[in-house]
């Protein structure tokens, strides 16, 4: 279908296409600071895409939080990482990353076995090379579905986004935003897409 403006043709499908490579762009930005292994790996190229996604804010407040990202960034890496360990990997952490952690109160329960089934039936398989954490942990999701989207399986994202990311990020989000440092801007970020990808899913 053409929509026609004065004399230009635009094809949804091409804005449609971009609009998704839009959103892969964001959970792939996600996924480099929720996975530990990603934070050094992958710190060049997030700050690129920091640069990227600051030019295409998606709300009030967004443009700031990315700008203040960069200066914690530029602190150094063992900082992200120290701040990561503090935040997510100790026993006395606040926020916990794993669906089955906010549903069941466990690490490990029926989320993480719903959560594999999903990825055993799209023929996807973490690979312990990219990530030690399990598949129900949230920058693994984000994986998940950067993945579906890139094969355009809009429906099954939209179950998996549903089953599980749209369970437990407004109260990682929140948790994120009353700390001080690196995640509390991260927080917003992360706010601002997944309110769009709720609107989307619904």
């Amino acid at each position: 279908m053409i929509v026609q403006s004065h004399n230009i043709g635009i094809q949804t499908n091409e804005i449609d296409s971009t609009f998704r490579s839009a959103r892969i762009l964001y959970y792939d930005f996600l996924a480099s600071f929720l996975l530990y292994e990603f934070l050094e790996k992958h710190l060049e190229m997030a700050k690129r895409q920091i640069d990227f996604l600051a030019q295409f804010a998606l709300r009030d407040g967004d443009e700031m939080a990315f700008n203040m990202m960069k200066k914690e960034m530029n602190r150094g890496v063992e900082n992200l990482l120290n701040e990561y360990t503090r935040l997510f990997s100790m026993p006395s952490s606040p926020v916990a990353l794993y669906l089955s952690s906010w549903l069941e109160e466990c690490n490990g329960g029926e989320s993480l076995v719903m959560v594999r089934n999903m990825l055993k039936e799209h023929a996807l398989i973490l690979s312990r090379d990219v990530s030690c954490e399990n598949e129900d942990h949230l920058g693994i999701l984000c994986l998940f579905m950067k993945q579906l989207l890139e094969q355009g399986k809009e429906s099954e994202a939209r179950e998996v986004f549903n089953k599980t990311i749209a369970k437990i990020w407004e109260r990682i989000a929140s948790g994120l935003k009353s700390e001080k440092g690196f995640y509390a801007h991260f927080a917003v970020i992360m706010e601002s897409f997944f309110l769009l990808e709720t609107s989307l899913m619904a």
